[in-house]
């Protein structure tokens, strides 16, 4: 259940991921086809845009597993502590008496690499389009 749970969450921001590619290629247009007439080739651009969106993916994994891990782990101190905060149980009345945390390194890791290599299929189709601006169209009217 929560690794369905995970992937909306990845899901999503592979989404973010896919449009913030986008709309770098978009507002860098001129950039780009200024470098493609000094030279640079299409493999080129595509990497530029694809070491961007790695290291976006890279960055959002990274910061969730230095948050998400010891987060998980202490969960019942957490809870514990907001409970004394707001002055009553927040799981009282439910199914839970406690919300539960086990954490697992397997799942850590699993979560870890299908999150990068989303992110890395997220990155795919902006640099791809990147790659097909063709520099006499975009400098026309410069």
């Amino acid at each position: 259940m929560m690794f369905v749970l995970l992937s909306f969450v990845v899901a999503i921001a592979s989404f973010s991921i896919v449009s913030g590619v986008t709309m770098m290629v978009a507002t860098k247009r001129r950039d780009i086809a200024v470098l493609r007439t000094m030279g640079l080739s299409e493999w080129g651009v595509f990497r530029i845009f694809l070491v961007q969106g790695v290291g976006i993916g890279g960055a959002g994994v990274c910061t969730g597993l230095l948050l998400g891990v010891p987060l998980a782990f202490n969960i019942p101190s957490i809870m514990s502590f907001v409970d004394s905060v707001i002055g009553f149980s927040i799981v009282e009345g439910t199914y839970f008496s406690e919300i539960p945390s086990d954490v697992r390194l397997s799942d850590i890791v699993v979560i870890a690499i299908v999150t990068f290599t989303i992110s890395f299929i997220a990155t795919l189709y902006p640099s791809y389009r990147a790659t097909k601006l063709h520099p006499a169209q975009v400098l026309q009217y410069e």
